[in-house]
């Protein structure tokens, strides 16, 4: 732990590392490029803009963090990311800034996706709104999986005759569908209808 002090600690030259910043887009080159992970340009939008919103200040992360928004975020690269800004906040006992974590991250080949992420941060106009945004559609993501998942494990138990198995299933499917935002609530209500008279109908 002491150690990991030691080495956030030593990544102090802001004005050396915001250079960084700005060179790292600039001097890329096709090896270079080819060499790193990719910059997670695929990953679904909100995801991103999440984890560019807490790179720009970390805090924004703190009133969401024991719901687990994180855990929703599939992109092993973002992932990492916000792990390596929670390790620097732990081990400083502060919020680190994007150079610092474009520092740690250099060596793992994704100090450009952290510059990448940066410069998305600054684009935004209102952050506050659009991160509670990228939480809620993160959460929407997640229980429309979950609801998918919890259909076809009642399904299977459906064909197996496993009545004990389908009632819970169908009570964990009910809970999930409380859970979606009210725009969504309606579409997966009746899909839950569905479910629950195929299950009724196949006991």
């Amino acid at each position: 732990e002491i150690q990991v002090s030691l080495v956030w600690k030593e990544l102090l030259d802001e004005r050396a590392v915001g250079l960084e910043l700005q060179r790292v887009p600039a001097r890329r080159s096709t090896a270079a490029a080819a060499s790193e992970p990719r910059p997670a340009q695929g990953a679904p939008g909100p995801e991103r803009l999440f984890t560019a919103l807490v790179l720009d200040q970390p805090a924004r992360w703190q009133p969401v963090s024991a719901e687990d928004v994180a855990d929703h975020v599939r992109d092993p690269s973002l992932r990492r990311v916000l792990a390596v800004i929670e390790q620097a906040r732990v081990a400083i006992g502060a919020a680190p800034t994007p150079a610092q974590v474009v520092t740690r991250l250099q060596e793992e080949g994704m100090g450009s996706l952290v510059s990448e992420l940066a410069q998305t941060a600054h684009t935004v106009s209102a952050k506050e709104q659009a991160f509670r945004e990228c939480v809620q559609r993160m959460r929407t993501q997640f229980g429309k999986q979950q609801l998918a998942s919890l259909q076809e494990r009642i399904h299977r138990a459906q064909q197996a005759g496993d009545r004990e198995e389908m009632g819970r299933l169908l009570q964990a499917y009910q809970v999930q569908i409380r859970a979606l935002p009210d725009s969504k609530l309606e579409t997966a209500a009746a899909a839950g209808r569905r479910v629950e008279s195929d299950g009724v109908s196949g006991g």
